[in-house]
């Protein structure tokens, strides 16, 4: 499993695609259900806390910056997160009616996959070259500390 702590401030790419391929793979197993449990829901929550928390960190500390410079790559990047946000809520209003949208899922990891190899090509090699490290950091930090509450909550009770 990626491990969260080991990240440093001097390859934010690398990181950033990490973030990407730990969220898909959990994507990758939520898909694999059989039906809904409180198992899947539980993870279905950890997953979706901790996609929002990366949406809202690169919205919050990446794009507004980015934009200044490539307006309509931001302005995709929006977008994208939008359809993202928009599926998850199809998702959970399935999965309220114990429901499994296999549809909705499939839609949902080729998003994924689109946006963050966008993001990948062109937001996180930017950020890479032109945020200050204390910015690349904070980032950082915040996605890392969903991620890390997310493994915490997975471990079993000692």
């Amino acid at each position: 499993m990626y491990d969260a702590s080991a990240l440093h401030c001097s390859d934010f790419t690398t990181e950033a695609h990490a973030a990407h391929a730990r969220l898909s793979a959990s994507l990758c197993a939520l898909r694999a259900a059989r039906g809904v449990s409180e198992k899947l829901r539980r993870q279905w929550s950890h997953f979706e806390a901790e996609l929002l928390t990366h949406l809202r960190a690169e919205e919050d500390l990446l794009l507004p910056t980015f934009g200044l410079f490539h307006h309509a790559d931001a302005a995709r990047v929006r977008s994208q997160h939008l359809a993202i946000r928009n599926l998850l809520v199809t998702i959970e209003q399935a999965l309220a009616a114990r429901q499994l949208d296999r549809q909705a899922l499939a839609s949902l990891q080729t998003q994924l996959d689109e946006s963050g190899g966008f993001e990948e090509r062109s937001l996180f090699p930017w950020a890479q070259q032109c945020l200050r490290p204390r910015q690349r950091g904070e980032f950082q930090q915040r996605t890392q500390r969903r991620a890390s509450q997310h493994s915490r909550a997975k471990a079993p009770a000692r």
